[in-house]
């Protein structure tokens, strides 16, 4: 009866170490490497002398902090060539139940499968498996490297604003001519 108690205890504690674990220093949202690029939008089209390739990336967590927004495209690239790469990542919903969201609310973890889009007009020339977490007002993407170059996961549909222009954020959409900067003398 004695050795059942401690092997129970011993249980509890285990379960209960691993929670603590898992709330102080895994979850995603509070550890995740940045990627800040803005050539990920799908507005941007290719500099061929600085094109993007994730077959480098580390497998992790990331969170999409430029301001071309945080969102992987949800439809094909067509004809690749854009987030400054050849073969574009995008995140299917073809797989998806009725009523269910290709992003996660906040708390939640969520399978997804995200593909390259070919120039030659193949939108799913290659298969991504990918996780993704809803955190307090922004999402973390748990990407893999991809097999070949060039190819990179894609993010946002914004660019910065055209020279001479500004707007709240620095990106489109809201660029206009440049600020007033005079200061009102009471």
């Amino acid at each position: 009866m004695e050795h059942t108690s401690i092997s129970a205890l011993r249980s509890l504690i285990v379960v209960l170490c691993s929670v603590i674990l898992d709330v102080k220093g895994d979850d995603p949202c509070a550890t995740a490497n940045y990627l800040n690029n803005w050539r990920r939008s799908v507005a941007f089209e290719v500099d061929p002398s600085n094109k993007l390739c994730d077959n480098i990336l580390e497998p992790g967590w990331y969170r999409i902090t430029s301001g071309q927004g945080d969102r992987m495209p949800t439809e094909c690239v067509e004809g690749g060539f854009r987030c400054n790469t050849a073969v574009p990542i995008w995140l299917s919903n073809d797989s998806l139940d009725v009523g269910e969201n290709i992003f996660p609310n906040e708390g939640e973890v969520v399978n997804r499968t995200a593909y390259g889009s070919h120039y030659s007009g193949n939108c799913y020339q290659t298969t991504h498996d990918i996780r993704i977490k809803g955190c307090n007002g922004f999402l973390v993407y748990y990407l893999v490297p991809v097999a070949a170059c060039s190819s990179a996961y894609c993010f946002g549909t914004e660019q910065p604003c055209p020279a001479g222009t500004s707007s709240d954020t620095e990106f489109t959409p809201g660029c206009g001519g440049d600020m007033d900067t005079t200061t009102a003398t009471l």
